[in-house]
């Protein structure tokens, strides 16, 4: 062997060392968030640091968890001065800089990315849209839409199914073309092909019909009151007793504590409906979540595959196996809307977005948000901001109360969080409820000043004048 083989060789080793080190971290840092379980990845960005593949695989996992995500944003930067055509590099950059707010930034690289050489793809046309709808330049953003509609034919059901055809339907409401979105909306949910109906048992272990049958004996023609943990749920657990009533089913995502213990138990109601996306939340949740599943009266747990993927193997959760009869089983393999291959495949977005899916499916009445500021309360007089209703209440983690920057990094992250619901919760909801053959319910979000903007918004006053008129 001479001595280019001999070097090449060990580079390669080295190399695979350093994949086998992320491998590991990958695995390692879905359950543990603490900032000492990133260190490997850490030390792996050191010693590659001119390695642009190892260096993105660093920041994929890197975004997990605050400051990693900082970190993330700097490799990715170091990448693009060793590539400055690294297409990775590029789409991250872009939507961490739509979550900072930056949309001149977000549009830059936006641009970037469909310049080069056969990236003229749907995606990354969407990717340059947003940052240009968000900076104001409606009419950049709408002939980037166009080329994601030309794009997309949906004139044949071989064309309607294809992967990621969706997008035009999402693509055309968002340019504010409204026809040629329920075009599109009719197309792909009209599609017959034998066999293009995802059934896989490994995909839906209980049969869809079932699950549905089982959640709907529990909210269908009811009011669902969905709850987030924003500022604004204040003012329903100031009028909290109204909540008692019999038509309502009460429904969290992510925590027990705070809404059940403070609002729903004092006030005389009962939780039915409980939604976890992450492993990690779930774990946190998980002797609750076993009570709640134990109760008297009919509840439903509504899991993620990522969920339960990474817990029904655990010991600690073999309780759930024990329910599951009361588990609403859902997938989140992208963040595009369900379509008839995967009905229950819902944007991988957020929480509430997820659950919203879920609920609709429930046939309720109406649906009634809680808590969904998606946006940092500021007082002007002290500079002072609240991210979470009973801001400072020790049931939630310490740094998230203290830490400033990790407040900041919150405070994007909800933000961002709402520019994604505002582009897909429209397409999502409205194509579940013609694949399933329902009318869609009408979703009140009970917070005036809310980031979210497709359901209406009312006040406190004007829920209780619709609870009053029944």
């Amino acid at each position: 062997m001479n001595d280019y083989d001999a070097s090449a060789q060990q580079n390669l080793e080295w190399r695979c060392e350093l994949h086998k080190i992320l491998d590991e971290s990958d695995s390692a840092t879905i359950f543990d968030w603490d900032e000492g379980a990133f260190a490997p990845v850490h030390k792996v960005m050191e010693e590659a640091n001119d390695d642009t593949e190892i260096l993105c695989r660093c920041a994929v996992i890197l975004c997990r968890y605050f400051p990693g995500l900082l970190f993330a944003e700097r490799a990715y930067e170091r990448v693009l001065t060793l590539d400055p055509k690294n297409v990775t590099a590029l789409k991250n950059l872009s939507w961490m800089a739509v979550s900072h707010g930056d949309y001149e930034r977000a549009a830059v690289y936006g641009e970037r990315l469909i310049e080069i050489a056969g990236e003229q793809t749907a995606e990354n046309y969407f990717i340059a849209a947003r940052a240009h709808r968000l900076r104001g330049d409606i009419e950049r953003a709408r002939a980037l839409f166009r080329e994601i509609i030309n794009q997309l034919p949906t004139d044949s059901p071989q064309l309607a199914l294809r992967e990621g055809t969706i997008m035009k339907a999402v693509a055309a409401q968002l340019a504010g073309w409204k026809d040629e979105a329920d075009v599109a909306i009719k197309d792909i949910c009209e599609a017959s092909i034998d066999g293009c109906y995802l059934r896989d048992i490994d995909y839906y272990p209980n049969s869809i019909e079932a699950q549905l049958g089982r959640l709907r004996s529990i909210t269908e023609g009811k009011d669902i009151c969905l709850y987030g943990a924003g500022p604004s749920i204040e003012k329903i657990a100031d009028k909290k007793s109204v909540l008692s009533q019999d038509n309502f089913v009460h429904f969290i995502i992510n925590t027990f504590s705070i809404i059940e213990d403070e609002i729903l138990k004092p006030a005389g109601a009962r939780l039915s409906l409980a939604c976890f996306s992450h492993p990690t939340v779930l774990f946190g949740a998980n002797d609750r979540l076993e009570e709640f599943l134990r109760r008297d009266y009919p509840t439903m747990a509504i899991l993620s595959n990522f969920v339960t993927d990474h817990c029904l193997d655990r010991p600690e959760c073999s309780y759930l196996l024990e329910h599951d009869d009361w588990i609403f089983r859902f997938r989140t393999t992208n963040k595009l809307p369900p379509t008839p291959r995967d009905p229950l495949s819902f944007p991988n977005i957020n929480t509430l977005l997820l659950a919203l899916c879920a609920a609709v499916l429930g046939r309720p009445r109406r649906i009634f948000l809680f808590g969904f500021d998606q946006r940092v309360i500021e007082d002007d007089g002290d500079k002072s901001s609240s991210v979470y209703f009973k801001e400072f209440d020790d049931r939630y983690p310490a740094h998230d109360r203290t830490d400033e920057a990790r407040r900041q990094h919150i405070s994007d992250w909800v933000k961002w969080d709402a520019i994604q619901v505002n582009e897909l919760s429209g397409v999502s909801l409205r194509m579940l409820a013609q694949m399933f053959g329902m009318d869609l319910p009408i979703i009140y979000n009970v917070c005036p000043n809310s980031g979210l903007d497709g359901f209406p918004k009312i006040d406190i006053a004007q829920f209780l004048d619709l609870v009053d008129e029944g």
